[in-house]
This record gives C-alpha cells, sequence and structure tokens, in this order.
C-alpha cells in the first residue's frame, strides 16, 4: 500500500522527524508537499471557498489543509493500488503499522475510509468488529470523531470524496467525519481498534517537544486559532451543532449493536482483539 505524508516544504524538521519514526516501524512513505496558507492571496482562498459553511468558516490554513488532502485524494483515485494511507507529519505510529496496512491491502476490508487515528475519545461504534489481524479490528464510526493525522481511503471512496468536496466551506475534518455533514453519512467510516496512530501531543501533552505538532493546517502566524473567532452568531451557531450532535450521539448509542467506548492507542496490538 503506498503511504503518502503530508508536509509543508517550510517544516523540514518534521519530515525528518516522521522518517525517523516510520523507520522504526518498517513504513515505507512518500513525502507530499502541503499547500501552504500562508502563501494563499485572498484570490486563491476566494476561488475554492464556498461562503456556505455548515459548521464553521474554513480560514487560509483549514482551506490549504482541505486543498492537502484532496490532493492526496487525487492520487489515491488515480493510483495503481485499491488503498493509499494518508498521514500528517506530527504523529506517533504503533510499531506494527506496516503490517496494518497490510492486512488492509491484503484482505480488503468493507469501508471507504479506514481510520487508524485515535484522539483518545469515546466514540460510537458497532460493537461488533471485523478482526483485521491479531489485536486490531475494524468497527463502524457513527458518532464524531475528528483529526486527519492517519488513515485509508480506497480508490472509490478516494473520488467520491473529490466530488462531494469541490467546494471547501468548513475544516476537513468536520465535513468527513461529523455525522451532522452530508459527506458522512455517504461514506462507510471505519475504524481501527485499537488505533494504530496518535498526534504527539495527545499521548504526551506535556513531554518535550510536544509542541512541534504539524504545522498543516495552521494559520498565518503559526499558531492555532481559538475562542470566538468567527463572531458571536457563529459561535452560537456552532454552539447549537454541537448540542444537535451530542444528542445524536447519545441516541445512536442506545441502539442495539451499538457501544460507546474510549479508542485507545495500543503501540502494539497483541492477542485478540
Amino acid at each position: 500500500m503506498r503511504a503518502l505524508v503530508i508536509n509543508l516544504d517550510r517544516s523540514p524538521d518534521r519530515p525528518a522527524a516522521f522518517e525517523a519514526e516510520a523507520a522504526r516501524c518498517g513504513l515505507v512513505f512518500t513525502r507530499m508537499a502541503a499547500v501552504d496558507g500562508a502563501k494563499l492571496s485572498a484570490k486563491d482562498v476566494a476561488a475554492v471557498r464556498s461562503p456556505r459553511f455548515r459548521f464553521q468558516p474554513a480560514g487560509p490554513g483549514e482551506v490549504a489543509t482541505f486543498m492537502s488532502h484532496r490532493a492526496a485524494w487525487r492520487m489515491a483515485a488515480d493510483g495503481p493500488g485499491e488503498w493509499t494511507a494518508i498521514f500528517e507529519d506530527d504523529v506517533r505510529l504503533a510499531d506494527d503499522i506496516a503490517a496494518v496496512l497490510t492486512a488492509i491491502d491484503t484482505r480488503g476490508p468493507d469501508g471507504d475510509i479506514i481510520r487508524l487515528e485515535t484522539t483518545l475519545r469515546r466514540v460510537v461504534i458497532d460493537e461488533a468488529g471485523w478482526p483485521l489481524m491479531p489485536g486490531r479490528g475494524l468497527h463502524r464510526v457513527w458518532s464524531w470523531h475528528g483529526g486527519m493525522a492517519g488513515y485509508v481511503v480506497n480508490r472509490d471512496g478516494a473520488a467520491r470524496l473529490l466530488t462531494m468536496t469541490e467546494a471547501i466551506a468548513d475544516p476537513v475534518d468536520q465535513v468527513v467525519f461529523n455525522p451532522l455533514s452530508p459527506v458522512f453519512r455517504r461514506l462507510n467510516i471505519q475504524q481501527v481498534v485499537p488505533g494504530a496512530v496518535v498526534q504527539e501531543h495527545i499521548i504526551e501533552p506535556d513531554a518535550e517537544g510536544a509542541g512541534a505538532v504539524s504545522t498543516v493546517g495552521r494559520h498565518e502566524t503559526g499558531a492555532p486559532r481559538r475562542g470566538a473567532r468567527h463572531g458571536i452568531l457563529v459561535e452560537l451557531r456552532r454552539l447549537g451543532l454541537k448540542v444537535v450532535e451530542r444528542s445524536l450521539r447519545a441516541y445512536d448509542r442506545r441502539l442495539p449493536g451499538r457501544t460507546y467506548r474510549l479508542i485507545p492507542f495500543a503501540a502494539t496490538a497483541v492477542g485478540g482483539e
């Protein structure tokens, strides 16, 4: 399976860090230059951004991140293989990540997108998983589980993502992984359990160097934007959508055959899942 790593040209330290992590795990990858939001003009952004957002307006950095993942989807849709793994450059990989990708590639599981990443949060998934390999199972995802730092997409899924996201309006993970998104509802999204990818700053937030997270998706100043940056009306709308999403999650978790559980990160999974 081809593995792509999205990295900004102005972040040369990150591919070196990922290369060391990949070498430890026996993962072969290809670096893909990310679109740099700091270099996008207002005209560039306006050419691809739609004002009709659902969750929150996408800033230049978020537009660039979306464009970067779309470029990776295009490579996946046009590539020779059925599956393509896509990573951002600030992740911790499980020791058996290469074996996980090989199992997906050879066993051809059902699904458009397979999440390798966990954000160490509780998620509604199918209780019965599909045994991918010893220690790793696949479970259909039904609730919000954000992040685009590590996932696998098949050729048809990538082509459908490209068709459904020609106009960029929201952050890419909201569009793909929020259950209130029409894109989410048209995809079969599976989760590797336990997770095989996690961002460094999540698993070791207080460790030295934990602040060296990926710069993919950051805005022009290089720092994540927080707070009521979109104005009070948009923030109220976002709050309302969060309430709806939580209500949907509470409903989904009570349906037969589903469970609400934390998706752990396992550096190496052993035994049955």
